[in-house]
């Protein structure tokens, strides 16, 4: 169970880092952006942004694609700001097998990329996911989770099932995970308990100061176990282009 959580927790930050018209351009970095993930060796992002940032990439890609040898990225640009900024979306999906069990891989992010002569400058995380799980069937839920909270309010983490489970017995839990947790991969304790309803349901208070509350939920059903990971931003002022109220 603990190895379950950190492969999941492991899933954050898998981009994250750091002559054309601008939506060509903006465009044309995510095609290549795509195209170096996808490369299962010899990836080199040195021509999308500084040195430093493209090690960094590097080395994260590489550890990834050893939990994940055939993860694939899917890069779509969302959307133009001024002042050569824009946001896309990174889709992630990818499979593992680890003796008889079968882990599926699915996330995404959204970011904000600064761009300057066709090279990523800076950028900025908008909102982020990441559902892990086992079993060879799937068990629909929906993640109602808010993408950004204001400082000091209180907001609802939800996961719901999108269908009856009947007389399936099913257990869970939520746990908040903090930042050093989140940087040493430590899999948080999360306390299951037996799910009643149709999905796992909690109220969190966010901090009062500005910056970034991790959510890491498991849930286990009679097929598999399902692992859910999720970044909220926490603000004194709402973004003016929040693109959702959760995923």
């Amino acid at each position: 169970m603990k190895n379950f959580l950190r492969v999941a927790i492991s899933c954050i930050f898998l981009v994250y880092i750091g002559g054309i018209r601008p939506i060509e351009a903006q465009r044309d970095i995510s095609i290549r952006l795509e195209k170096e993930l996808n490369k299962q060796k010899d990836s080199d992002f040195t021509s999308l942004m500084s040195k430093g940032n493209a090690e960094k990439i590097e080395s994260k890609h590489k550890r990834f694609l050893d939990l994940f040898p055939n993860a694939k990225w899917v890069i779509k640009s969302k959307r133009l700001l001024a002042d050569n900024k824009s946001i896309v979306e990174i889709n992630i999906t990818g499979q593992r097998q680890a003796g008889e069990h079968k882990f599926s891989l699915e996330s995404k992010q959204k970011i904000e990329l600064k761009t300057k002569n066709n090279r990523i400058i800076d950028q900025k995380l908008i909102s982020e996911y990441a559902m892990l799980s086992s079993g060879e069937k799937k068990l629909g839920i929906l993640l109602k989770i808010p993408d950004e909270v204001l400082t000091g309010t209180e907001y609802d983490a939800d996961i719901i099932f999108e269908k009856p489970l009947d007389e399936a017995i099913l257990a869970g839990g939520m746990a908040m995970v903090s930042q050093e947790e989140i940087r040493k991969q430590i899999s948080p304790i999360i306390e299951l308990e037996p799910i009643m309803g149709g999905g796992l349901f909690k109220s969190i208070k966010a901090p009062l100061n500005t910056g970034n509350q991790y959510i890491a939920a498991l849930i286990t059903h009679p097929d598999g176990i399902i692992s859910v990971t999720k970044t909220v931003k926490v603000v004194t002022e709402k973004s003016k282009y929040s693109l959702n109220k959760g995923n």
